[in-house]
């Protein structure tokens, strides 16, 4: 797997290799930099691993409000995240610092990632193409002079993956509801 460090390009992708298996990879040009896969039926748990680690996210509390990220091996917690009422969210790590995840457009798969003190660090959008989610990422920073870059990457494509989940549920149970009604 390539390391973050050695990515000279501005523009990644994430792509599904088959629409049959929630596994995501995460890519530059066509190499393979990091992984995300979900682990479990039912559940928000991923796995998630690039050169410079292997990490599980999971989302925690009865509305799913908020999570958590921890080392694979360790189970040292690293991060943790809370969602607001529209689905924006607030990342804090262990070190103290924040970074912000928000929709950059109202009706659009579109997410972008800030520090506390509003410096970009990348955009995020989400489409499918023939069942298979894809993603793709435009950096504002270089990969090697940003730490855990790879890890908020990562986080950002999970908390989108979770909140279009999320929508398409929501649908589902009001159009359910509506059908029962009528």
């Amino acid at each position: 797997m390539l390391a973050f460090a050695q990515i000279d390009q501005k523009y990644l992708s994430w792509k599904q290799p088959r629409w049959t298996r929630e596994y995501y990879e995460l890519r530059a040009g066509k190499e393979v930099i990091g992984s995300l896969a979900m682990t479990k039926w039912f559940s928000d748990q991923a796995e998630v691993i690039t050169a410079s680690g292997a990490w599980i996210f999971d989302r925690t509390g009865f509305f799913r409000s908020g999570g958590i990220v921890y080392e694979r091996e360790s189970q040292v917690e690293l991060a943790s995240f809370e969602y607001d009422w529209i689905k924006d969210c607030q990342i804090s790590m262990h070190d103290r610092q924040t970074f912000k995840w928000f929709r950059t457009k109202v009706l659009d798969s579109t997410w972008a990632m800030t520090t506390e003190k509003d410096q970009l660090l990348f955009e995020l959008v989400l489409g499918t193409h023939w069942f298979k989610r894809e993603g793709w990422v435009t950096l504002d920073v270089q990969p090697g002079d940003f730490p855990n870059l790879d890890l908020l990457i990562c986080l950002s494509y999970y908390l989108g993956y979770c909140a279009l989940n999320d929508t398409a549920a929501a649908v589902a149970a009001t159009t359910s509801a509506t059908a029962a009604i009528g």
